[in-house]
């Protein structure tokens, strides 16, 4: 893994997804899945003066369909 990708780990919004992602209890998927949506959404506002950080841009669209999927079911 490279350096990059461990700074993308170490943020809100992955640590909210990854908690989600673990979480069998619907009520607090739900709200896990909700907080990081909100980090996802600060995170890319934070982002959104530079042109660099596609990786985690990527990762947020990839974290936010998944994450959109196990919400539908």
């Amino acid at each position: 893994m490279n350096d990059a990708t461990e700074d993308i780990k170490s943020q809100a919004w992955y640590q909210l997804f990854a908690s989600a992602m673990l979480e069998l209890d619907p009520a607090r998927f739900k709200e896990l899945a909700d907080a990081a949506e909100t980090a996802m959404s600060d995170r890319l506002e934070e982002l959104q003066p530079s042109t660099d950080h596609q990786e985690e841009r990527d990762m947020i669209a990839d974290a936010r369909k998944q994450l959109a999927t196990l919400s539908s079911s």
